[in-house]
C-alpha cells in the first residue's frame, strides 16, 4: 500500500474565518465548501497540502488540536516575510538542528502551524 495523500479534518468553530485565513493570508484555494450531516465542511488546497474543516456549533468538546501541522516548503524566508505581520508568530524564523530552516504560527482557531524548508 502506498499512502498519497493526508488530508486531516479539524474542527472550527467559525468555518468562514477559517476559510478566510487560510485563502487570503496563507494562499490556500477553497476547492469546496458545503453542508454535511448537519455540519458545514470545507476543504482547502496548496500544493500537496489538504486541509478539511468542518463547523459544528454546540458539540463538546470545543475546537482543540494538541500538535503542530508542518508543511513543507520552498523559499521559506520570503513566505515568513511576507506572512509575519498578519499572523501571531509563536517562533521567528530560525534554522533548527534537525536540517531544517522553519517557523512557527498560530491560525485563527489557534491551531499551530509550521513551514518549514530543508537544508
Amino acid at each position: 500500500m502506498k499512502i498519497k495523500q493526508l488530508t486531516p479534518s479539524i474542527k472550527t468553530e467559525d468555518l468562514n474565518s477559517t476559510i478566510q485565513f487560510y485563502t487570503q493570508v496563507l494562499g490556500f484555494e477553497l476547492k469546496w465548501e458545503m453542508p454535511f450531516e448537519g455540519q458545514r465542511v470545507g476543504w482547502l488546497e496548496r500544493g500537496m497540502a489538504s486541509l478539511m474543516f468542518f463547523e459544528e456549533h454546540g458539540v463538546q468538546p470545543a475546537p482543540g488540536f494538541t500538535g503542530t501541522l508542518y508543511f513543507t516548503v520552498d523559499e521559506v524566508s520570503s513566505f515568513y516575510e511576507e506572512i509575519r505581520d498578519r499572523v501571531e508568530v509563536v517562533w521567528g524564523l530560525e534554522e533548527m538542528s534537525y536540517g531544517t530552516l522553519e517557523f512557527g504560527i498560530k491560525d485563527n482557531n489557534g491551531f499551530y502551524l509550521a513551514f518549514a524548508q530543508n537544508l
